[in-house]
């Protein structure tokens, strides 16, 4: 996990995405945000860093970071 993503960022987003007010993800290895991620997506590679298999959304990371 990138160390940009902090539980603060993770979980206002995860909460943004519970209410329907934005799906927002993340890449795991670097931090780019993504918009429009769903939760259960994770087979998108990352634009920016190039990992495989690398963003998942905000809820999917809440859940298995705790």
């Amino acid at each position: 996990m990138h160390k940009s993503l902090t539980e603060k960022k993770i979980h206002t987003a995860a909460a943004n995405q519970l209410f329907g007010l934005k799906d927002h993800g993340f890449c795991i290895e670097c931090g780019k945000r993504y918009h429009d991620v769903e939760q259960g997506t994770d087979d998108r590679p990352c634009h920016k860093c190039g990992a495989d298999d690398s963003i998942y959304s905000a809820v999917d990371i809440a859940m298995f970071t705790v």
